[in-house]
């Protein structure tokens, strides 16, 4: 649908009354749209589905209300791909994107190999709402009296992620396709890059033993 993503004959009140009685698929134009408004976006996170919703965290020209960027950051505990979008954003609150940042931990570390909302226990339709806050997230255990980022684990990793990178640039979707393959270890390496930090360094943060300097993720 190249016309609501792109035309500069809709105004806002055209796209509101598409976005409140059409389809996801129009939903998901819009929410694609450049420097779509934010009266526009309330109606796109209230009705939107999953890929509608992943779609507008990742659209960061899109202007999003702090009722929509609450919501967002509600429905991110059941989905990978809306967490780390949001950490991209430059209008959500550094506390917020450390909190979103503390989530995706708990989902990496506890090797979530499917990070879509629509194989979670989030129900689009009993969200509230909700403020800016995310709960902070559990410290991670070490399964089988073994450490899964160890430095060693972490070299290995870093060399496999290295001959990656060569062939194509790497982004979000890398993480989730290691975490498909259970990968926990390349997929950490992957998100230290996209986060511009040392492996080593973005693991201390991940157990929360020193901040991240840049949470937000190319």
């Amino acid at each position: 649908m190249p016309a609501l993503r792109q035309s500069i004959l809709l105004q806002d009140a055209d796209l509101i009354t598409i976005a409140q009685t059409r389809s996801q698929g129009h939903l998901g134009a819009m929410a694609d749209r450049r420097e779509v408004g934010a009266s526009v976006t309330d109606v796109i996170g209230a009705r939107g589905n999953w890929p509608a919703l992943r779609l507008l965290a990742a659209n960061r020209t899109a202007e999003l209300s702090g009722q929509g960027l609450a919501r967002l950051a509600a429905l991110s505990r059941g989905d990978g791909h809306i967490t780390v979008a949001l950490t991209k954003r430059t209008d959500l609150p550094a506390a917020v994107k450390g909190g979103l940042l503390a989530r995706f931990r708990d989902m990496v570390m506890a090797q979530r190999s499917v990070l879509r909302g629509e194989h979670s226990d989030v129900q689009l339709d009993q969200v509230p709402p909700g403020d800016m806050s995310v709960p902070a997230a559990s410290a991670p255990a070490r399964q089988g009296g073994t450490d899964p980022l160890s430095a060693e684990k972490l070299r290995s990793a870093a060399v496999r992620v290295g001959v990656l990178s060569q062939s194509r640039p790497l982004t979000c979707t890398e993480v989730s396709d290691a975490l498909a393959r259970g990968r926990l270890t390349e997929a950490v390496v992957i998100l230290a890059r996209l986060s511009d930090e040392e492996p080593e360094t973005f693991v201390h943060a991940l157990r929360g033993l020193s901040p991240v300097k840049n949470l937000a993720l190319r």
